[in-house]
């Protein structure tokens, strides 16, 4: 405790502190009464007492003793509090809240000139694909996988391939990336089948290219007469839903379907288009390009237009191949959405 008084204007208690400190040091050592100056200031020489000395005033000290309440609250006892920028530096840690999880539909066109898009799929793009699908935020917890052919009737996802049933670890018809299985099932599934889900066959006419809507087929798949029955379980309200549509000829707008009428189910699976991300892939022009020959895809390129402009999207030109590429960006879309929504 400092004063700031000087000179001949500084209190006369000071003086009588001066006078009472000196008529306790010069007390009987035996004896722990008290003693008082005139102004009425009590000192004591309790063994729990913190004697405070301030700097000198003037030629002048004060001397002034406190009794605390209880407890030693000499500088001593707190020698063991490490105060220290360092001891709080493991809290002062902050990791921004990112998505934990992720629902991804591939909806493939299984028409025959698919097989080197097929092959692509089934071996370089799922070589990476968990692995950095899984790593996006500050890493998920898992993520759903469904696959179906490019045939929206019936609109549910495929737990059968060309070799049969492909007993999926959930025991559903969508796959999980916790299943120490899931390259396998994915290979199964990927050889895609007429008769995909449960062994039923597909309604589509081959004559008409009606099998050729893969982005109407996943957007049926999650109208809540699927959602809600064969294809329930799959798609959570607390994760982000990629939608992967690839053809090498256009979407087919059969029977008068329009590209709205495609988009709009896909964001109303989730109530809003922030949680959404569509890739679609598909040739920007007639081309024979490394995965064999591709037919102009404006169709496909409208369905993407409004998830691309909300920053939800990716065209991907079949013709230029690299489809390792193609799904890399995506990822790259999905790791920027997960940073920035959480969906509850």
């Amino acid at each position: 405790m400092q004063l700031s008084w000087t000179g001949k204007n500084a209190p006369g208690f000071l003086v009588a502190g001066c006078l009472a400190l000196t008529l306790v040091a010069c007390g009987d050592s035996g004896t722990s009464g008290d003693s008082s100056a005139s102004t009425g200031a009590t000192t004591t020489t309790s063994p729990t007492s913190i004697t405070t000395v301030p700097a000198t005033m003037s030629g002048e000290t004060e001397s002034t003793t406190d009794t605390p309440t209880g407890g030693d609250t000499t500088f001593s006892s707190l020698s063991n509090v490490d105060t220290t920028y360092a001891s709080f530096s493991g809290t002062t840690s902050f990791v921004p809240e990112t998505c934990k999880k992720v629902d991804v539909i591939f909806a493939i066109d299984n028409s025959g000139s698919m097989v080197e898009e097929i092959a692509a799929l089934t071996g370089p793009v799922f070589n990476s694909f968990p692995a950095a699908l899984l790593d996006v935020g500050n890493g998920i917890d898992d993520f759903h996988l469904a696959v179906m052919d490019a045939c929206p009737t019936p609109p549910y996802y495929h737990n059968y391939g060309t070799g049969g049933a492909c007993n999926f670890s959930t025991g559903l018809n969508w796959m999980v990336s916790t299943s120490p299985e899931l390259t396998t099932e994915f290979q199964c599934v990927t050889a895609l089948s007429g008769s995909g889900w449960n062994g039923m066959m597909d309604t589509c006419d081959t004559t008409n290219d009606d099998d050729e809507q893969p982005a109407r087929a996943a957007s049926s798949s999650l109208m809540s007469d699927a959602i809600g029955a064969a294809n329930g379980g799959f798609l959570r309200d607390d994760a982000l839903l990629l939608v992967v549509a690839i053809t090498d000829e256009d979407e087919e707008l059969f029977g008068g379907y329009t590209v709205d009428q495609i988009v709009q189910p896909i964001i109303d699976a989730k109530g809003t288009i922030d949680e959404v991300i569509f890739l679609g892939i598909a040739g920007a022009s007639d081309c024979d390009g490394p995965y064999g020959g591709a037919l102009a895809a404006p169709n496909m390129q409208a369905i993407a237009a409004p998830f691309v402009a909300a920053q939800r999207g990716l065209f991907w030109d079949l013709c230029q191949g690299d489809l390792e590429t193609a799904f890399q960006q995506a990822i790259a879309i999905v790791d920027g959405v997960c940073n920035e929504v959480v969906p509850l």
